[in-house]
């Protein structure tokens, strides 16, 4: 595997390169927030080239977890708003490989290397009220709550809205997310 930037014990890091388009597409798929509309194959098409599109923006910094032994791909990881003093961590798994620890390795190993590699000592984290799992995880790494802030990014609801001009999307502003800052270097703390 090339590109690699880092890895632990089970799993590795590495760069998204242009074959992985597929893979990023498959984890999109499975977001709650997409199953739910109406996917044709001109959607289909469309959205495929729009998350694509997603991960390579210069904003944003991508790259893709894999399990050590087998190279399956179990989900990304990013930092975006890069240019923001206080970039934002955001990590995707699917779900066959949620709760067995992947996240908070992951999370660790890449928050840890990008810190050191862009010379920050903290981080922002955004996490949805409704997703307690993922708050527990954060908090057990020494995330502390800053703040409530809207849900949805609105450069997401407005990609939406071009892809699905008629569909009611009104639900992806209501809910509210805890943003937490997240001091670097991570240290497991039982997790």
């Amino acid at each position: 595997m090339s590109n690699i930037i880092a890895e632990t014990q089970r799993i590795v890091l590495r760069l998204i390169e242009d074959a992985d388009r597929d893979l990023i597409f498959k984890l999109s798929k499975e977001s709650m927030m997409i199953s739910a509309l109406p996917q044709d194959d001109k959607f289909q098409e469309m959205y495929k080239q729009t998350c694509w599109e997603e991960v390579n923006r210069p904003s944003i910094f991508n790259v893709l977890i894999f399990l050590k032994d087998t190279g399956e791909f179990i989900g990304k990881i990013c930092m975006q708003f890069i240019d923001d003093p206080l970039p934002e961590l955001g990590i995707d798994l699917l779900k066959k490989f949620q709760n067995f620890g992947y996240g908070p390795e992951a999370i660790i190993a890449f928050a840890n290397w990008y810190g050191q590699v862009h010379s920050l000592s903290q981080i922002r984290v955004r996490i949805s009220k409704e997703n307690d799992h993922s708050r527990h995880v954060f908090e057990k790494l020494g995330a502390v709550y800053s703040e409530d802030t809207p849900s949805v990014n609105p450069g997401f609801v407005a990609m939406m809205k071009d892809l699905l001009p008629d569909a009611d999307i009104s639900a992806l502003t209501l809910n509210n997310v805890r943003d937490y800052i997240l001091h670097l270097p991570v240290i497991e703390q039982g997790v």
